[in-house]
């Protein structure tokens, strides 16, 4: 019985590196020539949550997954974090693969950041926009140490002939 304790304790923690720590630790300090800085809280895949009519893909944009839509509707991906590092500016950002043959504003994607239960519309891309092909929505908000921040990426769906996906977002504080 002993063995038994023992080997699940080591096969246990031999598995514990393939699981994802949510929310995911901002990365390393990053600088060029040491005055322009910043720090990466982009997540884990494994750490956005979706709801509604996408499902995760793989995007060919930036090597990130993304949320594509299924059929019509809306579908969220959203990421929480409490802020440790803070560099004095916020910017959060999805990469778009969009096309609208009908030019409706109808078909959408919003990026928006929730900090500590206060919404801020950062940016949006609809069917008036045009089409876009690994374009960055980004917009920027405001942040500091013990914040609670959740960064939203709605997609809306009217025309099932419309092409509407964006990548799970991607989070820096900066020094410039």
């Amino acid at each position: 019985m002993k063995r038994f304790a023992i080997l699940v304790v080591v096969v246990l923690a031999l598995a514990a590196p393939a699981f994802a720590t949510c929310p995911t630790a901002p990365g390393s300090l990053q600088c060029l020539g040491g005055s322009q800085c910043w720090y990466e809280y982009t997540p884990d895949d494994a750490c956005v949550s979706t709801f509604g009519n996408g499902y995760s893909a793989d995007s060919m944009c930036f090597s990130r997954t993304s949320v594509r839509m299924t059929g019509t509707g809306v579908a969220e991906a959203s990421y929480s974090f409490t802020v440790t590092s803070d560099l004095g500016n916020w910017q959060a950002e999805t990469s778009l693969d969009f096309s609208d043959p009908n030019s409706s504003s109808s078909n959408a994607v919003e990026l928006w950041a929730e900090v500590n239960s206060t919404w801020t519309f950062l940016n949006r891309w609809d069917g008036t926009d045009g089409p876009a092909s690994c374009e960055t929505l980004a917009g920027y908000f405001d942040a500091t140490v013990n914040d609670d921040v959740t960064i939203h990426i709605y997609l809306d769906k009217l025309n099932s002939n419309a092409t509407v996906e964006a990548s799970y977002p991607r989070i820096y504080t900066t020094n410039y």
